[in-house]
């Protein structure tokens, strides 16, 4: 992990049930959803499967910034 630190390069993808608002991984805390209707979100994330092995070959710039 210090190496990876030290590097200072990476990709860090967050995905979640979030992502069917579009929207970033605290949006239930910071918007107050209520847990009855966050949990509703899963019936519409439907995500295609193995989508994420694809995720790495996505930027195509030799140095990856750490975008968190």
């Amino acid at each position: 992990m210090q190496w990876w630190h030290e590097a200072r390069f990476g990709m860090f993808i967050h995905w979640g049930l979030y992502s069917v608002l579009g929207r970033h991984e605290w949006v239930m805390e910071n918007e107050g959803i209520p847990v009855a209707d966050y949990e509703q979100l899963a019936k519409r994330f439907q995500p295609k499967p193995n989508a994420a092995r694809a995720w790495p070959s996505l930027p195509n710039k030799p140095v990856r910034n750490i975008w968190c």
